[in-house]
């Protein structure tokens, strides 16, 4: 039986990050173009961790402590999208 890797999604995702770092074409970028590219990709690592997260939790009640886990998570991340405006 295959053993499942809540994570697998996440990893990719460094995967490729990791990959565009090292490829000619980041090595290009000025440094403002290639802070934007990674935090784009980093928002999308971050919630794919989560998702891994909360897979690794299961079914069944979540608990409050978890949903104030997300709402905070929302509103870092909203908090995070306005500086950048």
């Amino acid at each position: 039986m295959e053993e499942r890797n809540s994570f697998q999604f996440a990893e990719e995702k460094f995967g490729e990050m990791t990959n565009f770092l090292k490829n000619k074409q980041s090595l290009d970028l000025e440094l403002s173009e290639l802070e934007n590219h990674i935090k784009h990709d980093g928002k999308e690592l971050m919630r794919r961790l989560l998702i891994g997260h909360l897979a690794e939790r299961g079914t069944g009640d979540i608990g409050l402590n978890v949903i104030l886990m997300v709402r905070s998570f929302k509103k870092w991340f909203l908090e995070l999208s306005y500086a950048q405006l």
